[in-house]
């Protein structure tokens, strides 16, 4: 068997392809020098205008990349057949996951593929997920099918699972599941294929809900996995920073151990990954035509503590990694913009707040000049409509729903991630700057089974 990892399959980068890549990214820079040239003109003519100006020069911006994105398509269609499948190991790490766990395992054992083997993570549960296990054991004689059980004084943690269990694998491509995750069986063939470019490390499926009916909740929930899927779709179009979502990820072996395994440190030990393997020069693949299918949080307390572990975690990453990210030659240039964008996300909040009380103070003090530069409140309407525009874009494309549906959804999912993630960011980026505050305490978000269709 040829193995994956050596990159003896490998498609090499046509040297035709490589010169149409530079054409493009010349055209596209030109596109976004004659914008930000506009841009500058209109503040030089009339400090007035300065505000209209930003607004514009943002616009053009994010029209011109996706333009590009759209021109772009870099790798085009994925191959189709390969000489040989690479042998898989599918983990799912479960902590107190009986009500789930079930189904999860069945359906892997179901998967249509040559080579693999399903590892059962029994992650110190103290219900009856191990018995579960068990009988599935039981049932699968003959299956490549094995539990690894963590003692009770075991790190707790995803990562630290995960690795405990890395020796116990023998494939050469790694999918990471989570307890509750529904694939279909063809799941592994159709995203195996990615792997046959020598410089993808990971390759990432499309996130969906099992019970996005539920309740209100629940339905912000899918709509904001479309808008994600949306943003994903894009970055990958580019080769931009495409994140792991920890669900329904494929990750070479050799990769993941030459960066020294997850970081059992980290809040989200997906993301982490995602950021080390771009800041090392490796690519990630993000696939919207393939899904899995995970439960939504229908409470709206389990909910936040969910996206404060992911909003925290996603802040210290950078906070760890932004330096080295962004001084590596390896790392392309859309990467290290999107990482910009990102962090621009998280300080806007702070950055509006000031300026906001600077202009307070201004007109209290009779000192207000309408030429005050007032730059947070364009970008924040500027970024507003951009992830509109991709919540609509989104929800059309993976919900095929019709037009007024959605509007609906997209509005819907702003304002939901308005009054969830602004007051979070607000909190959060507070604690950890102002207050060197960081948790660090790794903390399972709780599944019940549900399925709503």
């Amino acid at each position: 068997m040829a193995n994956i990892l050596s990159g003896s399959f490998g498609v090499e980068m046509a040297e035709t392809s490589l010169k149409i890549e530079v054409v493009e990214r010349k055209r596209f820079f030109v596109l976004l020098f004659s914008m930000l040239l506009i841009a500058f003109l209109l503040v030089t003519w009339s400090p007035r205008v300065s505000n209209w100006a930003l607004f514009i020069g943002y616009g053009l911006y994010f029209a011109s990349a996706r333009l590009f994105a759209r021109a772009h398509r870099r790798r085009g269609k994925r191959p189709e057949t390969l000489p040989c499948w690479p042998k898989i190991s599918v983990l799912i790490p479960a902590h107190n996951e009986e009500s789930v766990i079930f189904k999860t395992v069945q359906l892997a054992l179901n998967l249509d593929y040559p080579d693999y083997e399903v590892l059962a993570i029994d992650d110190r549960s103290t219900d009856g997920t191990l018995n579960t296990l068990r009988t599935l054991q039981i049932e699968n004689v003959g299956k490549r099918f094995q539990i690894v059980c963590r003692s009770e004084k075991a790190m707790p943690g995803k990562a630290a699972a995960l690795n405990e269990a890395l020796p116990h694998c023998q494939g050469e491509v790694l999918c990471v599941l989570d307890a509750d995750a529904w694939v279909g069986p063809d799941f592994l063939k159709a995203l195996v294929p990615y792997f046959s470019v020598s410089d993808v490390g990971a390759v990432q499926a499309r996130k969906e809900l099992l019970n996005p009916y539920q309740n209100w909740l629940t339905r912000c929930q899918q709509y904001e996995y479309a808008l994600d899927a949306h943003l994903q779709f894009c970055r990958d179009a580019v080769q931009s920073c495409v994140e792991l979502r920890g669900n329904g990820m494929l990750l070479r072996r050799q990769v993941l151990e030459s960066l020294g395994g997850w970081n059992e440190r980290s809040l989200t030990e997906d993301l982490d990954l995602s950021t080390r393997m771009h800041a090392a020069g490796w690519d990630i693949r993000y696939v919207a035509t393939v899904s899995v299918k995970e439960e939504g949080v229908p409470n709206l307390l389990p909910l936040v503590r969910q996206r404060l572990r992911w909003t925290e975690g996603s802040i210290i990453r950078y906070l760890e990694y932004a330096e080295n990210l962004l001084g590596k030659r390896q790392v392309a240039f859309y990467a290290k913009l999107d990482m910009l964008q990102f962090v621009f996300e998280f300080l806007a909040p702070f950055w509006l707040l000031l300026e906001n009380g600077m202009r307070f103070v201004k007109s209290a003090g009779s000192q207000f000049s309408e030429t005050y530069v007032f730059f947070s409140l364009p970008a924040f309407w500027v970024l507003t409509a951009y992830f509109l525009l991709a919540a609509y874009q989104g929800i059309s494309k993976f919900h095929q729903g019709n037009v007024w549906q959605a509007l609906r959804g997209a509005l819907m999912v702003y304002l939901y991630l308005s009054f969830l993630w602004l007051p979070i960011v607000f909190w959060l980026t507070g604690r950890i700057l102002f207050r060197g505050e960081r948790n660090l305490k790794w903390e399972k978000t709780q599944h019940y089974g549900t399925v709503v269709e």
